[in-house]
């Protein structure tokens, strides 16, 4: 009734069981100490496995990443229509990154940071997109009926 049970088992990266070791129990009444005392006689089942260590290292071989071609900062993307500041929006911060009001104050887009600078993940009512900056100005870039839109903001922050 008063039984710690634990048993370990190995699993690969596609969640197969590798190694199922033998039950490891404990009578103890203190849970850290019936745990540990589990656990051990648990490892007891990993001496069976056959396993030795020779000391050679092998290095695993590196894989190259394929080469990302960037294109020219001045050359838009095919197909893609490109309209015109409206009007100018103004920044506030936020916890994860910024919210965009034009003079109402109305809330137009909200920003989320990434992890490269001049680049935001962008939520607006209608579309869902991302703010970058390119050549000083900023853009905003979303899909409409399978068309890239790429709209120029005027931001104040």
């Amino acid at each position: 009734m008063f039984t710690t049970r634990l048993t370990l088992i190995l699993k690969d990266c596609q969640g197969n069981v590798v190694f199922k070791g033998e039950e490891g129990k404990s009578k103890e009444k203190d849970f850290t100490a019936a745990y540990q005392e589990a656990l051990q006689n648990a490892f007891i089942s990993f001496n069976e496995l056959p396993y030795a260590f020779s000391g050679d290292v092998q290095m695993a071989e590196s894989v190259k990443a394929p080469e990302v071609v960037a294109a020219p900062a001045n050359q838009q993307a095919a197909g893609a229509e490109t309209t015109e500041p409206s009007g100018t929006l103004y920044a506030q911060v936020t916890t994860t990154g910024f919210q965009l009001v034009d003079t109402t104050p109305k809330k137009m887009l909200t920003l989320f940071k990434t992890s490269v600078e001049n680049c935001f993940i962008a939520e607006g009512s209608q579309h869902k997109g991302m703010v970058l900056k390119k050549d000083g100005k900023w853009f905003f870039e979303y899909y409409n009926n399978d068309k890239l839109i790429i709209e120029e903001l005027l931001i104040k922050f």
